[in-house]
């Protein structure tokens, strides 16, 4: 065989097992987003969260995803931030406060080095917002079907809330013989307003909280933080002992979709 025919043959396998390593297998993970849900009104100096997920490979964290610079406008103009990293089970959820008293059009963005997929949200700054009095959820069945063409899929009681959060967090047990348990969660958007995903959550292998539990119920303290920096507790609407509704014939017609 001519040495440049065995030549080529060799880069060629070698370019084929690089794009199999890529992009065979169960991999999951790395999605941005802000909260709350684009278009919000938001009071003078806010505080938006910014979820990053790890990824992953076969439900194995293979890496922390960094998390990109952020840029902020005001009305066009350039304004300063703070921020702080708090870790999650599956990520980073990242608070950043604007330090400026303006009101206007707020735009957040995230530098990337991929033009094209930069996640993006414009709110409005009011003098007028109001932080709401109290803030009930509705829990139903939901999946994470991202690997389902891998024969994945997770089961998880999701939390919707009637009001404005940014993040959450969770004190639980399993009964009262049980060690209490916190963590934080990241707040998710769904049709506008802001949920938070108990059990399956990252791509049907990773637990914020064992899905075991769920159907049997926990003890569950939920508390939802606002976007003027405090925080409120939920309890209307909040079950306990906390389960896992049943699958809706709804959510099951969706999975074959």
């Amino acid at each position: 065989m001519p040495a440049m025919t065995a030549r080529f043959l060799l880069i060629t396998i070698a370019l084929v097992s690089a794009v199999r390593t890529v992009h065979a297998g169960p991999y999951c993970g790395t999605g941005r987003e802000f909260a709350p849900a684009d278009g919000a009104i938001l009071p003078v100096a806010p505080t938006i969260a910014l979820v990053v997920e790890d990824s992953y490979y076969d439900g194995e964290r293979r890496s922390e995803r960094p998390v990109s610079r952020i840029r902020a406008t005001i009305d066009g103009k350039r304004v300063s931030y703070t921020t702080k990293d708090v870790r999650g089970i599956d990520g980073m959820i990242r608070f950043v406060t604007i330090t400026s008293r303006r009101t206007g059009k707020l735009e957040l963005g995230v530098k990337n080095a991929y033009p094209g997929n930069e996640p993006l949200a414009t709110y409005t700054i009011s003098k007028d917002w109001k932080a709401p009095a109290s803030i009930s959820v509705e829990v139903s069945h939901g999946r994470d079907t991202r690997l389902s063409p891998y024969r994945r899929i997770g089961d998880h009681a999701v939390l919707r809330a009637d009001g404005q959060v940014i993040a959450f967090s969770l004190r639980w047990r399993r009964d009262r013989d049980d060690r209490w348990r916190l963590l934080p969660l990241p707040s998710n958007t769904e049709d506008g307003h802001s949920v938070v995903r108990l059990g399956q959550t990252m791509c049907g292998m990773v637990e914020n909280v064992p899905l075991a539990f769920l159907e049997r119920g926990i003890e569950a303290e939920l508390t939802g933080w606002l976007p003027n920096g405090r925080k409120v507790a939920i309890t209307e609407g909040l079950p306990n002992p906390l389960v896992i509704p049943p699958l809706t014939d709804a959510t099951k017609a969706a999975d074959q979709d």
